[in-house]
Parts: structure tokens; sequence; C-alpha cells
């Protein structure tokens, strides 16, 4: 994570074998095709408990461009309390964890958060602040 100090961090912790984890896939990905340019923010996608062949498998099927990282014995989902898939965190900047959401996401919820923990809106210079 300190290699993305200074970074509005979206970190998602999922498993294939659940189905709204499956079903908000294609939204991040249009969220992250939307916003890839903005190198203010990145967005992390934590498969908890599964092995690197599903990952591999899930991000080939789904065309996923974003990082998919793969926590085969659930250790950071324990390290941060995950207690249901799926379950977005966001984390300021500043590395505090600003934003906990248990449950399927949008790209609308990515995209304002982005706006609302950041001061800019999308595609917006780094220094214009909203």
């Amino acid at each position: 994570m300190s290699d993305f100090r200074g970074k509005l961090i979206f970190l998602h912790f999922w498993a294939d074998w659940c189905s709204e984890c499956r079903a908000e896939f294609p939204r991040i990905e249009k969220a992250f095709e939307t916003l890839q340019g903005d190198t203010d923010f990145v967005i992390l996608s934590v498969n908890a408990g599964q092995s690197k062949y599903h990952v591999e498998d899930f991000k080939e099927e789904f065309h996923i461009r974003f990082p998919m990282l793969v926590d085969e014995y659930a250790k950071s989902a324990k390290l941060y309390n995950i207690k249901g898939l799926p379950t977005t965190l966001i984390i300021d900047p500043n590395g505090n964890i600003v934003d906990i959401h248990v449950g399927w996401i949008t790209e609308k919820y990515i995209i304002e958060g982005i706006q609302r923990y950041l001061g800019k809106k999308v595609g917006e210079p780094a220094d214009a602040i909203s």
C-alpha cells in the first residue's frame, strides 16, 4: 500500500463465487476505462481466499485491465476486518480509510468518490480543486 501513498485508493475485496462481485465487475471496468488517464487514484481489486488461477481466469473472462491482486489465504481481508464480499474501502491520499461500502458498487460510486475525496472533477488536472 505504501507504493500508492499520495493517491486515492479504491481497495475492492471480492471472490468469483460471489454473484454480486461478478455482476459489478463490468461497472468497475467501465469506471476504470473512463478514469484511467487520471493518475491521482488507483483501483486495486483483491481476491479474498482463492488461487491465482481463479483470478487469472476471471480477469480474462471479464476483460479486466485494472490491477487484480491475489490474497489466497485472505490475510489482507482479515487485516482490514472484511466481513462480507464484495467490500470496497476508499483510502485517502494520506492513508486514512474514509469510506467502507459493503455490497456491490456502481460506476457512479467510484466517480463521485474521486470527486468527493480528491476535491476535483474527473478529468481535471490535479491542481483544479472544486
